[in-house]
């Protein structure tokens, strides 16, 4: 009887392991063939919170690159091989320069956007007063394998920021104006990606 209960739970463990790996299998599987998107953001806003714009619009790009449809990549690796191949004003690189080198890394598409410095204009009135930051956004997505955009456009953005007592900053005005940019980012990216 012990035999016998010691082989069943030997066969009981064998299959169970088994369906386990059967299960996690098509997991990886699928992990391998999502399309990896490699998103470059240059942010030339020359702004004194540059940073917190950039760490604004890559936590925008993760939100619309959900981890089950796509393979999101950061992009700023990326960016000093584009250097070292001599492109340093990197909004001038050609479509195949950039296909060259994220290709390399294994992206399969390319979604590079620019944000443009920002022009701050500052209106005062009898009891208010207002900043008014506007932005131009180039945004290209590029299809790595067929080397082809699927994408080329720019974006002008306005964000306004106002109050009756004054001492206000213009850092919300600029984040207004790229929350614009990215619903019209959003819906191209919806309609040209694959979903």
């Amino acid at each position: 009887m012990k035999k016998m209960f010691l082989v069943l739970t030997m066969l009981l463990t064998v299959l169970c392991s088994t369906a386990v790996q059967a299960a996690a299998a098509p997991a990886a599987v699928a992990a391998d063939t999502l399309p990896r998107v490699a998103v470059l953001i240059v942010n030339n806003g020359k702004t004194t919170y540059d940073q917190n714009i950039t760490d604004h619009e890559k936590e925008f790009f993760r939100k619309i690159l959900p981890a089950g449809r796509y393979s999101y990549i950061d992009g700023t690796p990326y960016r000093k091989k584009l250097e070292d191949r001599g492109l340093s004003d990197l909004t001038a690189a050609e479509r195949s320069d950039l296909v060259d080198v994220f290709g390399e890394g294994g992206a399969d598409y390319i979604v590079f956007m620019e944000i443009e410095p920002f022009e701050r204009k500052e209106r005062k009135h009898f009891m208010t007063h207002s900043i008014e930051m506007t932005t131009q956004i180039p945004f290209r997505i590029i299809d790595v394998a067929r080397n082809k955009y699927l994408y080329k456009g720019k974006f002008t953005e306005k964000g306004t920021n106002s109050t009756m007592l004054g001492g206000i900053g213009s850092k919300d005005a600029a984040l207004q104006a790229m929350n614009q940019a990215n619903k019209k980012i959003q819906a191209v990216m919806a309609e040209r990606m694959p979903q």
